[in-house]
């Protein structure tokens, strides 16, 4: 019999976030290998819910069921052979028999460690230290919880070490059939800059605008293009572009339009997006934190400011729109770099973490 894996998402996955991304990329490429995976949402994501979420839930159960909206097809084609389950919560009655099954956020890891063993071996895949919406004493306590930990960055497996939990690291990738370059960087306009907008303000999209606008007032020629999953932004200048819940086609031809890509998170567990930009030939400026120093190398293959120093984010853009032999060589390590980032590799840890210890592999 094919091994059975179930993942467990919070929420729906209606709307793109680069995590939701991750988790289907895995399931994907395990359905091909063979394996019968399924992932499950649910409205009720915390396992003590208040009154606001269950209410919530009674409406968006039975919504969502319907349209499927809960499902991520609107940007992230899965497999045919992956189910995606609605679920009207994450309670063990719903969640079906496995082999193995994962956690995939804190809220998701307070339920799975409560599981009966038949739901199969219970693992945490970690891909931040989430403190943005819950106080960091019960995240600490979801890491100490009895699930094997999978965690995406080396900085999250020391986090996880000085808790005196083992982590196994397995980073995360890029489909390079998706993302990849398209146009020569030396053909961009080299005043051409791409951001990602977030509404959480630990990804840093305020000191990003803030950077932008400064050097506009230097540089009136700069054309700047943001993407992001919200409507566009009401106040945003109309000399910027924004392009709402793009396609990854479309996020593709972006980054490939841009020259600089600008990343200004505070925090991040593995900085997605400004690797899908080297991928695809744009010279990124980004700060400091350690989800971007998983890649970047400052003045190697980007240029690196520290968390929230808009006159440095402005001062770096400035140096690279400049200095046209920097920008390209940044560029071409940037996407040197990207190149080891494959999913081939990263399936086959992944595979390894959940299966070399139990005496089938």
């Amino acid at each position: 019999m094919n091994k059975r894996v179930v993942f467990i998402l919070p929420g729906s996955s209606g709307s793109p976030t680069g995590g939701s991304r991750i988790v289907y990329e895995y399931a994907n490429r395990l359905a091909h290998k063979g394996y019968e995976v399924c992932v499950v949402h649910a409205p009720v994501t915390r396992i003590d819910p208040g009154w606001k979420m269950l209410a919530k839930a009674l409406i968006r159960y039975p919504q969502r069921y319907l349209d499927k909206s809960y499902r991520p097809d609107s940007w992230f084609a899965v497999n045919h052979k992956v189910k995606v389950l609605w679920k009207p919560s994450l309670s063990a009655r719903f969640i079906p028999d496995a082999d193995i099954v994962i956690a995939t956020a804190w809220k998701t890891a307070e339920w799975v460690a409560a599981y009966p063993a038949e739901k199969g071996r219970k693992f945490y895949f970690i891909q931040h230290y989430e403190d943005w919406d819950a106080p960091s004493e019960r995240i600490d306590a979801t890491w100490g919880l009895p699930l094997q930990k999978i965690v995406i960055a080396k900085w999250l497996k020391l986090a996880a070490n000085k808790m005196g939990e083992s982590a196994v690291y397995v980073p995360n990738a890029i489909d390079h059939a998706q993302f990849h370059v398209e146009i020569a960087p030396s053909n961009r306009n080299p005043s051409r800059i791409v951001m990602l907008y977030h509404n959480h303000p630990w990804k840093g999209t305020d000191d990003g605008l803030s950077a932008i606008a400064r050097l506009k007032r230097a540089r009136p020629d700069i054309q700047v293009a943001l993407f992001g999953v919200p409507e566009r932004p009401a106040g945003l200048p109309s000399w910027i572009e924004y392009h709402c819940n793009p396609k990854q086609a479309e996020l593709r031809q972006l980054y490939n339009g841009a020259a600089l890509f600008l990343a200004p998170s505070h925090s991040e567990g593995w900085g997605l997006t400004a690797l899908e930009a080297m991928a695809c030939g744009a010279a990124v400026v980004a700060t400091n934190n350690q989800g971007h120093l998983e890649f970047a190398v400052d003045r190697e293959n980007a240029l690196l400011v520290k968390v929230s120093d808009i006159e440095g984010m402005v001062k770096a853009l400035d140096i690279l729109m400049s200095d046209e032999v920097l920008r390209l060589s940044i560029a071409a390590a940037g996407a040197a770099t990207a190149e080891r980032f494959t999913w081939e590799r990263s399936v086959s840890c992944f595979e390894e973490a959940l299966f070399s210890d139990d005496g089938t592999r």
